[in-house]
């Protein structure tokens, strides 16, 4: 299993920290060969193995589309004088990852009962609603919402969803302790839903579970690289920068300041090739944009808005739900982890962007204003964005040792982000690469880091681990 250390390990190592600087540009230089993807090389002047991540994070144009529609479901006459309400079941079908449709029923009931009596509808559908908004989690999400309301007569039960994303079957409710079946009828189409990389991959409960497999996938990248183009043993992991420790972003302080200085990734200044190959055109580090066109040296603009601290760190990881409504960058930073770790929203004192976001500003400079590679979408053109994202999915793992009963949401994403949805583009839009194109993976497939599912077993391996579980002390 595959062991991920601190950077500040491998920089101190001058072989570990030249093997992996090699076996960077080797991925900059050559791409796998198609026809033996697995055990050669072939040398490529557009931007290599590497590319192909830079293109996946960067690419917003138009993935897929998910059609949307209303469906609506009216029970039978109600006696509006005895019939108790307990609880409200619907039954929706889905196709999971094969394409073979299934059926899941989600119930949500309340301790408490509600009789029915002449002349409440206003109350009885005000607490059916109260009901259903809770429980689904789905309250404040404007794309997709259920309606309980009585028609004309006050007599029948009429249950409707807008843009509904999945294909609703049954309506049930228990009445009188008796289970009583309405079924849904499907309406007009509301729209097509567009859904592309960084609205997927961004802002919503995948975004860790996304970048887990993509950097995954980039450290088995790197290996082949070590391995197959440079002759060593291939056993290399991609190390993660703990910016709560090391915290200068100042390339003359060498303590603190060792990723900037031109022995390993460099600081600033792109315009002498002496001083870090990562930064200049000489040595083969030219950026591409996701069109394939030449863009020139990597970009960077440390500035002094600094590091996030250990401080908000423990913040986050004292967060005990892993999302919730409205499960983009709006949900409240006490009710999700997701998105406070991902940096939306304040803590404290400290205005957003914080956390992952505010690394992403600090190193690449603020938006529209300043521009390095890691403030824009193509991000992970600078190799810092590996070593970034491998210290939050090291802290996602932390979180999750300490939070094992907490899963992805069930019910309340959009498309493209539900439990039900394999993660783009790895759902057959990633086009040709080593994995293949249609592998259809799952935001569950990599929940636990050290235990991959058997779906991605086979190209992503049985997982892999960190050297620590801690977050760190006070920094040196």
């Amino acid at each position: 299993m595959d062991k991920r250390k601190d950077i500040r390990k491998i920089y101190k190592d001058k072989k570990a920290r030249k093997r992996l600087m090699d076996a960077l540009v080797a991925m900059k230089k050559n791409i796998r060969d198609p026809a033996n993807p697995t055990t050669k090389s072939k040398p490529d002047a557009n931007g290599g193995m590497y590319q192909q991540y830079v293109n996946w994070h960067g690419d917003s144009s138009l993935s897929k589309v998910a059609e949307v529609f209303v469906y609506t479901a009216t029970s039978d006459d109600l006696n509006l004088t005895k019939d108790v309400f307990k609880s409200i079941t619907f039954e929706a079908t889905y196709k999971d990852r094969h394409g073979v449709s299934k059926t899941e029923e989600f119930e949500f009931s309340s301790k408490k009962k509600l009789r029915i009596k002449k002349g409440t509808t206003k109350k009885i559908t005000d607490y059916l609603n109260s009901l259903v908004s809770h429980d689904i989690e789905w309250a404040g999400n404007t794309f997709a919402k259920f309606k309980v309301e009585f028609d004309g007569t006050g007599k029948k039960l009429v249950v409707s969803c807008s843009n509904c994303p999945y294909v609703l079957k049954n309506f049930k409710c228990t009445v009188n302790e008796v289970e009583k079946t309405f079924t849904f009828s499907k309406g007009a189409k509301i729209a097509d839903f567009n859904l592309r990389r960084m609205q997927i991959a961004h802002s919503s409960p995948v975004f860790l579970p996304w970048h887990r497999v993509f950097i995954r996938m980039f450290e088995l990248d790197l290996q082949f690289a070590d391995k197959v183009i440079n002759g060593e043993d291939g056993k290399i992991a991609l190390p993660y920068w703990d910016w709560t420790r090391d915290r200068s972003l100042d390339p003359k302080d060498k303590k603190q300041g060792y990723l900037w200085q031109p022995d390993f990734l460099g600081g600033t200044d792109h315009t002498d090739a002496a001083k870090s190959q990562f930064l200049s055109v000489p040595s083969g580090w030219e950026v591409f944009r996701t069109n394939g066109t030449k863009e020139g040296p990597l970009r960077r603009f440390l500035n002094g808005g600094g590091l996030p601290s250990l401080r908000n760190v423990k913040y986050a990881q004292k967060r005990k739900t892993y999302d919730s409504v409205d499960f983009n960058r709006g949900s409240k930073s006490s009710k999700s982890y997701r998105n406070t770790l991902e940096g939306w929203v304040s803590i404290g004192r400290t205005s957003a962007p914080t956390l992952h976001n505010k690394v992403h500003v600090s190193v690449g400079g603020e938006d529209g204003v300043n521009s390095g590679h890691l403030q824009l979408s193509v991000s992970p053109n600078d190799p810092i964005f590996f070593f970034h994202h491998c210290n939050i999915d090291r802290l996602w793992a932390i979180w999750q040792r300490k939070n094992r009963k907490q899963k992805y949401p069930k019910f309340g994403p959009l498309p493209g982000r539900r439990i039900i949805d394999p993660m783009i583009p790895w759902d057959g839009s990633a086009g040709a690469s080593w994995l293949g194109a249609n592998r259809n993976i799952l935001a569950m497939d990599v929940w636990n880091c050290a235990k991959l599912s058997t779906n991605v077993k086979s190209f992503l391996g049985s997982g892999y681990t960190y050297d620590s579980f801690s977050l760190s002390k006070k920094a040196p």
